[in-house]
């Protein structure tokens, strides 16, 4: 293998690398203000836009999935119309 193809496999891995970090970053702010850690404004700032966070599609794929708002139910303990509410209001963004 030359090196100039080892270096393409290793920036595309940490591109790949990054994109996860971000994803599970944003998971954990999206847990913390459905936990009422974080309000709204400050969960689109620390996630960098609030299509860093969701994206309208992903909110209203959300909302229409009961399967998944049970999974999240489970997850934070929170009551699930509290996360459907909360959902709402940050769909309301867009």
């Amino acid at each position: 293998m030359d090196l100039h193809k080892t270096n393409r496999m290793l920036s595309e891995a940490v591109e790949n690398l990054s994109g996860d970090v971000a994803l599970f970053e944003s998971q954990d702010l999206m847990s913390d203000y459905l936990k009422g850690k974080l309000s709204l404004d400050n969960l689109i700032k620390k996630a960098g836009g609030l299509e860093k966070v969701a994206t309208k599609r992903e909110l209203e794929g959300f909302l229409r999935n009961k399967f998944m708002i049970g999974w999240k139910v489970d997850e934070t303990g929170i009551p699930e119309g509290k996360i459907v509410a909360k959902v709402k209001k940050l769909l309301k963004r867009y």
